[in-house]
């Protein structure tokens, strides 16, 4: 079957491969003088690919799709929940970003980026990740782009007591599972991840490699409290970043706070939004809702915004 491409790449030092990893064994054997580079790959197939990676010398890497969300190609990575159409690529109407990056469209990063971090070799701690209980033992059905509605969050207001998934990524042998410090168990790694059944109780959740036995790293996630204020933060040149935080300095990403914002002295307003990838509102306009508990703007000039809460009730996302 590479038959038809070796004329192109023996023209070329490196070949690329476009979601090709089922080929890589196969042309390996059949041209083994050839340098592969995975130049497009599904984002959860990285671990299989890495593997390959890490076997094959001919194999150089892997490029993932994608690390920074974006416009267009609305709901390609979106997640779904019961049986879906592979085939069905898109999301329907009010999705607007792909909603397939590493990093969101304001630019935080997403529980998939820590996974591939582990994979990769450069993080040691374990990264909790925490499924939506609302939706608990539903089909999760992500695209070949997505991922699972896992989040880094430990706040879901309403659904105390009740059954929760929690993701854990690690390349350690075992997990230990701790919610206010007793603990929900112990699990094997597969894929670098280890999965936990838990009853879903505010409060402090905390994870720990085991290594040859021995407990070893940990993260830790703690709930915020619903007692919050909106805090304004430069987060480089002309971009200044809001965060829905209690009164700790946790974030808290189940309330959503809708904004209006207004200039003082320099800052001209250029844009206005969340990475919220199915919002429907207007980058242009001086309104927004946060989402996961943040939202962005983008100035000229410098000095702080002003920012009004217009609804003193935060609502739950």
């Amino acid at each position: 079957m590479g038959e038809p491409l070796e004329e192109a790449f023996s023209q070329t030092d490196i070949a690329g491969y476009n979601y090709a990893e089922f080929r890589y064994e196969t042309d390996i054997r059949k041209y083994p003088q050839r340098i592969i580079l995975g130049t497009e790959c599904y984002p959860g197939a990285l671990y299989e690919n890495w593997q390959q990676c890490m076997k094959h010398p001919q194999i150089i890497g892997d490029f993932g799709w994608t690390a920074w969300d974006y416009l267009g190609e609305a709901g390609v990575g979106q997640h779904r929940y019961g049986e879906a159409d592979n085939n069905d690529l898109y999301g329907r109407y009010p999705w607007r970003s792909a909603g397939c990056g590493d990093f969101d469209l304001t630019g935080n990063r997403r529980p998939v980026s820590y996974w591939r971090e582990i994979v990769w070799g450069l993080r040691k701690e374990p990264y909790i990740a925490v499924q939506d209980p609302a939706h608990y033992g539903e089909k999760q059905s992500p695209t070949k782009w997505g991922w699972s509605d896992g989040e880094r969050r430990w706040n879901f207001r309403g659904q105390e007591g009740n059954p929760v998934t929690v993701e854990v990524y690690s390349d350690a042998e075992e997990v230990e599972l701790y919610i206010n410090d007793r603990c929900v168990g112990k699990e094997k790694t597969v894929r670098d991840k280890a999965f936990f059944t838990a009853v879903y109780e505010p409060g402090t959740l905390r994870a720990v490699n085991i290594r040859n036995g021995q407990p070893a790293e940990a993260d830790e996630l703690i709930s915020a409290s619903y007692d919050v204020h909106v805090e304004q933060m430069e987060a480089g040149e002309g971009i200044i970043e809001f965060a829905v935080m209690d009164d700790s300095g946790i974030l808290n990403p189940d309330v959503t706070v809708n904004l209006t914002v207004s200039e003082e002295n320099n800052p001209e307003l250029l844009g206005l939004g969340s990475a919220d990838p199915k919002s429907d509102e207007n980058y242009f306009e001086r309104t927004v809702k946060t989402w996961q508990g943040r939202a962005m703007a983008v100035i000229r000039g410098t000095g702080k915004l002003r920012i009004e809460v217009k609804d003193e009730t935060a609502e739950c996302n």
